[in-house]
């Protein structure tokens, strides 16, 4: 493996993965501690949603992603990979401390991941290009959640709703995956 590219890895899953997952818990525990922020709003609750379902999404994706690794991947995977982790931080940091940039940051976030996965940027980990259009699909079909509850102006349900639907989708697109690393993983 060359020593650019392992000094990436290493990067990417030893700072920069395990810390946009930190700061997604962090965000989850900031706003549940939030004085200001009633527990039971329903933009507190939904906003808390959002984060459960990105923390989850961290955690697995984390532990699969870097596991088997192939030993040379192309400088978009980086790219792509930090504007992934990059955008996962702004979507938690603005459903902590600024809810009115949720909506922009969950944009961006689907918008980069689908846009990653129809670009072949992640290539070396997902080798079917069948599996590369459906997993840029199911990112889409979280912009269109989001866009269609903004414009029917559905509170704030439209943001859990958007990532639910996404995290649902890849969950099921990739439950043999999870399943297998897992029961590969000692215990």
């Amino acid at each position: 493996m060359p020593s650019q590219h392992q000094t990436l890895k290493s990067l990417f899953e030893a700072v920069f993965w395990p810390a946009a997952a930190g700061n997604v818990f962090w965000s989850f525990c900031t706003l549940i501690l939030d004085s200001n922020a009633a527990p039971l709003f329903p933009d507190v609750i939904s906003r808390l949603l959002v984060l459960a379902l990105l923390a989850c999404y961290m955690s697995i994706e984390w532990v699969r992603n870097y596991q088997e690794f192939p030993p040379v991947v192309p400088w978009t995977f980086w790219l792509f990979d930090w504007l992934h982790v990059l955008t996962v931080v702004f979507v938690a940091l603005a459903a902590s401390i600024r809810p009115e940039l949720l909506f922009p940051t969950a944009f961006f976030y689907f918008a980069i991941t689908a846009l990653g996965h129809i670009t072949d940027a992640w290539e070396a980990a997902e080798t079917r290009r069948c599996d590369r259009i459906v997993l840029c699909c199911i990112n889409l079909i979280g912009l269109v959640v989001l866009i269609v509850g903004i414009s029917q102006d559905a509170e704030h349900w439209h943001l859990p709703l958007s990532f639910m639907a996404t995290f649902g989708l890849w969950l099921c697109f990739r439950h043999k995956q999870i399943a297998q690393h897992f029961k590969r993983t000692p215990s």
